[in-house]
């Protein structure tokens, strides 16, 4: 009995000692998917797992890199992950098609990314000046499956356009190369052209800058983690909102924050990175309700756009494709 009363004593000296620490409760495993390769455009996710806001909110967070966003979605809708950062318009497109159980949890592309790329020497000042081009894509292009909408808001003739199909990791070297006058990609991928284009002056023609408004790139979850998980994915969603939030505040640290977690990134470029993608985050409907928030019918727009370009006939409803119970409001 002495000697269990000293090992008490012990025990509680030191949990009144300066300095000792409680052991560390048990957080929950959280497996984060993301739609590509890791890039400035992710700083968020990284962001909130280096300043421990994760860790704050009871989280042990694993980011993945992805394969695309179809991929990304798949693997969501197949239980094969808890969370993924997937474009939103090919998600409406898996949903409505085939059924994939998934949905947005908070939109973070608020305005399309979706551009064209050319160097000022092309000529090309409106997209009416795309007639007559030929633009290099990869196969499953979503810049390329929305240019019907995108022709028909800009009044240009989508017959006079010339696409030329290639890999997708063939674009920017073509482009640099002059093999290819136009190509395809995000909005964010401007950072790194401009390092690459050797002092000349790369010029993009972005969607949503014409007429497109439609969501992109946003936290996505199966509707069972939503159903059955509504405290970790308000967690989640919460820290994750928090870490881009920071990001965006501070970029530079932010560019820092990815370097340290993966060495192969070009700090200057993922800087400009965060500050293109803090411009496409903070919408209108973002800076009214807060971070994250989808606006129900710009979210239908989306919708109706995305069905329309991929020419699908099912109809969906649209609070099947998201919900904003767990974005913190302004």
């Amino acid at each position: 009995m002495r000697r269990i009363g000293a090992i008490a004593a012990a025990l509680a000296l030191l949990i009144l000692l300066p300095g000792a620490e409680a052991p560390a409760q048990r957080r929950e495993d959280v497996l984060l998917t993301l739609d590509w390769a890791v890039f400035g455009r992710h700083a968020g996710f990284f962001t909130a797992l280096e300043k421990g806001f994760y860790r704050d909110e009871g989280l042990n967070v694993t980011i993945s890199r992805g394969f695309g966003s179809l991929d990304t979605v798949k693997r969501i809708a197949a239980g094969r992950g808890d969370y993924g950062f997937a474009d939103a318009g090919t998600l409406i497109g898996a949903r409505a098609r085939e059924g994939m159980r998934a949905k947005a949890l908070a939109v973070i592309y608020s305005r399309a990314p979706h551009s064209f790329f050319f160097f000022e020497e092309a000529g090309i000042r409106s997209p009416k000046d795309l007639e007559g081009k030929t633009v290099a894509a990869a196969a499953g292009d979503a810049n390329r499956a929305m240019f019907p909408a995108f022709a028909k808001a800009t009044g240009i003739d989508p017959g006079k356009v010339n696409w030329l199909v290639i890999e997708a990791a063939a674009k920017t070297p073509m482009l640099l190369s002059g093999q290819a006058q136009i190509i395809t990609e995000y909005r964010m991928h401007k950072a790194l052209l401009d390092k690459m284009a050797r002092g000349r002056k790369v010029l993009a023609m972005t969607y949503s800058d014409h007429g497109l408004d439609f969501y992109s790139q946003a936290i996505i979850a199966h509707d069972n983690t939503v159903a059955q998980k509504p405290d970790l994915s308000a967690r989640f969603v919460r820290a994750s909102l928090k870490g881009y939030a920071y990001a965006f505040d501070h970029a530079d640290e932010g560019a820092e924050i990815l370097k340290k977690h993966h060495r192969e990134i070009d700090a200057e470029v993922a800087r400009t990175e965060i500050v293109i993608t803090k411009e496409l985050a903070w919408s209108e409907e973002a800076q009214r309700n807060g971070l994250g928030y989808m606006d129900p019918a710009k979210m239908a727009r989306s919708r109706d756009l995305i069905l329309e370009a991929y020419n699908i006939r099912a109809q969906i409803p649209v609070d099947d494709l998201y919900t904003n119970r767990f974005v913190p409001r302004r």
